[in-house]
């Protein structure tokens, strides 16, 4: 089996790190020949290469790290929105049940928000905000109470929006690279190469090198995830009054 990761509880610079190392140690400590788990290895490769460039074009600007925040923050706040409408899925309240049901389909056309690169997302939030106060969905809004949700998503968009345009206008004319869906296709790649290893180590007779690549992307993958057992412990330490 897989040791268990929350690859999206890493930080970007973390998430290129393991994948980095765990492609480092197939290639030299695992004695690899398997045709397919080359070519994996491959795209994997591209992908974090390609991530990496786009974190050394991120850090020539000082605004990077307010705008990683800034991003994480209006995802959250689109995160609590939808949970406040998914707090009415089972209402007994017909004007409550008909108000979720409406806007939970209009939601659908947003699904992942999260996962858009960055002009994407800008682009989608503005799109369901404008979409909410239209009359089909402004009365079920109010029926639920989102405005406060979504004046925060409003709000945190806009802050997003204010720190990305003073950075376009900094790098001017270099390329215009989405870290978030960078890291993603490293994600897409490095979780495909690694469930094929995993696939190949299972079947009957199976070849010894998919079982060395195992221990490898197991031993990198488990000291990522005590990485953020303790850093959950701190968190919830420094909660305690």
């Amino acid at each position: 089996m897989l040791e268990d990761l929350n690859f999206g509880k890493l930080t970007h610079l973390e998430s290129g790190q393991h994948v980095k190392s765990v492609h480092n140690n197939l290639t030299t400590s695992a004695g690899i020949t398997d045709p397919v788990l080359l070519q994996y290895m491959v795209s994997t490769k591209t992908a974090f290469d390609s991530f990496d460039e786009s974190q050394l074009k991120l850090a020539k600007s000082d605004e990077t790290q307010k705008i990683e925040d800034a991003d994480r923050e209006r995802d959250q706040a689109f995160a609590t929105l939808r949970c406040a409408l998914n707090v009415f899925e089972y209402s007994k309240s017909e004007p409550h049940k008909l108000a979720f049901t409406s806007l939970d389909n209009l939601f659908s056309n947003y699904s992942e928000l999260q996962k858009w690169n960055f002009a994407e997302e800008t682009n989608g939030i503005e799109n369901l905000i404008a979409d909410l106060e239209k009359p089909k969905y402004a009365a079920h809004v109010l029926a639920l109470g989102l405005g406060v949700h979504i004046d925060r998503l409003q709000s945190d968009n806009d802050d997003f929006k204010a720190l990305f345009s003073g950075r376009t206008v900094e790098r001017a004319e270099t390329p215009d690279y989405s870290s978030k869906l960078l890291r993603q296709k490293m994600y897409v790649a490095y979780d495909d190469m690694a469930n094929y290893i995993l696939t190949m180590s299972k079947v009957p007779n199976a070849n010894a090198q998919f079982a060395r690549a195992l221990d490898l992307v197991n031993a990198d993958r488990k000291y990522y995830s005590d990485m953020l057992a303790r850093r959950k412990g701190v968190t919830e330490a420094n909660k305690k009054p």
